[in-house]
């Protein structure tokens, strides 16, 4: 009886929790974030990985889960028996498999890469963080690992947000520009108004992942305040 009680309450729990990921509920990815990462982080610190790369693999787990959530033939079951699979047992297999590719990857590679040391351990998103006005080869990496954060947060967000972000604070376009050349938005007041709603919610992600103390980093402030650079007409 109890076993049935517990199971009922489990196939509930894991229906709500697809159900809020198929209907891109922002308060659960956070949600799922805060505790995920902690996992992930201790499994990472035991495995060869460092703070930067467990934020990462916590995002690409959610968006796996994502993922698997929008077919709609999806279920946190077993295959074999049919029973319920507790969420997190799910996605710990999740960011286990990612993490054992990656590792699998970076062997491979290894033998074969001439670059320093110092230059192996630079963040994936090196080319990006180099080329976007904000950090420098001359930066430190503490600085480098807070702006991986908030790439990462973008790479949660939605299509659009995604883009407007890019052409607006990476590439320099202004507001005219992104409305003449892309169909992203119909009017500069409707680009101003959706960036700014990006921003709200890239603050709401960030402050899950980074605490209020984020709220005193200038570059975080450079991707929430309305216009951190002169923008290209």
């Amino acid at each position: 009886m109890n076993e049935q009680q517990d199971d009922s309450k489990l196939l509930d729990t894991n229906f709500k929790i697809i159900k809020a990921f198929r209907g891109g509920n922002e308060k659960a990815f956070i949600l799922v974030y805060k505790k995920l990462f902690i996992r992930v982080s201790i499994y990472l610190s035991l495995n060869g990985g460092n703070s930067i790369e467990a934020n990462d693999l916590t995002w690409v787990t959610i968006e796996e889960f994502r993922k698997q959530c929008a077919k709609p033939e999806f279920s946190l079951t077993d295959k074999k028996t049919g029973n319920p699979i507790p969420f997190m047992r799910y996605v710990t297999g999740i960011y286990k498999n990612k993490w054992r590719e990656n590792l699998k990857k970076k062997s491979k590679e290894r033998p074969f890469n001439v670059k320093p040391k110092n230059e192996l351990n630079e963040n994936k998103n090196n080319d990006l963080l180099d080329n976007s006005g904000y950090v420098s080869t001359s930066e430190t990496y503490a600085y480098k690992e807070l702006l991986a954060y908030v790439i990462s947060g973008i790479k949660m967000m939605s299509p659009k947000c995604r883009k407007l972000f890019y052409l607006h604070v990476f590439s320099n376009w202004s507001h005219k520009k992104i409305v003449m050349k892309t169909k992203i938005t119909s009017s500069e007041n409707s680009s101003q108004s959706k960036l700014y709603s990006c921003r709200q919610k890239l603050s709401r992600i960030l402050n899950a992942t980074l605490g209020d103390e984020w709220n005193d980093i200038e570059i975080v402030k450079k991707f929430l305040s309305r216009n951190p650079t002169k923008r290209k007409k």
